[in-house]
């Protein structure tokens, strides 16, 4: 009989805490020898094949829990915790290997996944979302605060954008824009435009003090 064949999708939601995950796998399964499906890693709590639930059940006494499959071609949705702090999950997970996988992280509020290996695509990892563009961005940022403010404010504005930059709506440019209305209220120095640029170097204050 030619091989089996599992195509897996699957969605994990991080507990609040980080101690934990639920995941479900939803599982595109042609099976033409063993017919049977067990979970190698976490804890089995529901399987259902089409719309019916299946009871789950262990082929040994030590073995692990799984479920019978009958059909040649089924729809498996199987849904199992992960206890523990999280750093890694299993590619499958499944006494099956998968032909194809893709896997949606869902994080709670306050969470940002930085980086995950072992994939091939990360679109939406901190890492991922920095271009050349936007750390061409932070260098002029943090040179322009640094070349104001002095150096220390340069390190200081290099590491507070960075951290932030993909934040959505997070104060980026105004920090520049502060650096430059400062350095122009002390080229124009006892000018008649000076106290005008102060102003508007204060304004800008309250609003970065705001935005941010």
């Amino acid at each position: 009989p030619p091989p089996n064949r599992l195509d897996l999708d699957r969605e994990v939601w991080l507990d609040l805490d980080g101690g934990g995950a639920s995941v479900s796998d939803s599982l595109t399964v042609e099976m033409h020898q063993g017919f049977r499906l067990e979970l190698l890693e976490g804890e089995l709590g529901r399987v259902r094949i089409g719309s019916d639930d299946q009871i789950i059940t262990r082929a040994t006494e030590d073995g692990r829990p799984g479920v019978e499959v009958r059909l040649t071609s089924s729809e498996v949705v199987g849904e199992w915790r992960v206890e523990g702090a999280l750093s890694s999950l299993p590619a499958v997970g499944w006494s099956e290997d998968a032909q194809s996988s893709s896997t949606t992280l869902h994080l709670p509020p306050g969470w940002e996944l930085v980086h995950a290996s072992g994939v091939d695509r990360t679109p939406d990892t901190w890492t991922e979302r920095w271009t050349l563009l936007g750390f061409f961005a932070l260098l002029i940022i943090a040179i322009g605060v640094g070349r104001v403010y002095g150096a220390a404010w340069g390190v200081c504005a290099f590491a507070g954008v960075g951290l932030s930059y993909h934040s959505e709506e997070a104060p980026l440019w105004i920090w520049l824009m502060l650096a430059a209305l400062l350095a122009l209220h002390r080229a124009l120095a006892a000018r008649p435009f000076e106290r005008w640029v102060r102003r508007a170097y204060l304004l800008g204050v309250v609003v970065a003090v705001l935005a941010a």
